[in-house]
């Protein structure tokens, strides 16, 4: 189902001339690259929670698997 601020690209064609699609064609890159960022974020603090609930990590310090992933 199409949203409605983005049926005018979706429906009626994309139009490269036209400011109203090239704005709603950013924003939906925008969006779709912030969801998938949040959505690893998220990933990553999932599998540290567990991490910590197994006893693999204490939860109270940095532990070096986790400063490999939020350095590099």
């Amino acid at each position: 189902m199409t949203r409605g601020y983005l049926r005018a690209i979706e429906i009626r064609g994309f139009d490269p001339t036209s400011p109203e699609h090239l704005f709603l064609a950013a924003y939906r890159a925008l969006a779709k690259e912030l969801h998938a960022q949040m959505e690893a974020a998220y990933r990553i603090q999932a599998n540290y929670n567990e991490r910590v609930l197994v006893g693999l990590d204490s939860g109270r310090e940095p532990e070096p698997v986790g400063m490999h992933v939020s350095i590099g």
